[in-house]
């Protein structure tokens, strides 16, 4: 076959989704692993209130929101349905990608 490998027959992509699809892991493992990690211990994540009050809730929204969107639309992606890639490439990637690099350089455990 001519098909590259992990690409879906229906989709309008002619090179291989190999690498966009470990990324997208990579983004989603990340960001569920800090996610989880501010929720799991907050008071050495988040040191005042204020902090607490605005990023646990980010934190709650991450694992209920931005990692569904882009398990479920890599999971659609991957069937071949190409209306997921439009979700996955703008706002979900997105969410994801800010939301690793705030908790990476926006945690006051890291300064």
């Amino acid at each position: 076959m001519d098909t590259p490998p992990m690409q879906p027959a229906g989709l309008p992509i002619r090179r291989s989704l190999t690498l966009t699809y470990a990324l997208s892991i990579l983004v989603t493992i990340l960001m569920a692993a800090l996610s989880l990690a501010g929720l799991l211990y907050q008071t050495a994540s988040y040191p005042t209130e204020e902090l607490q009050r605005t990023f646990v809730s980010n934190d709650v929204g991450n694992l209920g929101i931005g990692v569904p969107i882009l398990l479920v639309s890599m999971w659609l992606a991957r069937r071949g349905s190409a209306s997921p890639l439009s979700l996955r490439d703008a706002p979900a990637i997105r969410r994801g990608g800010e939301a690793i690099a705030l908790l990476l350089t926006g945690s006051p455990r890291l300064r």
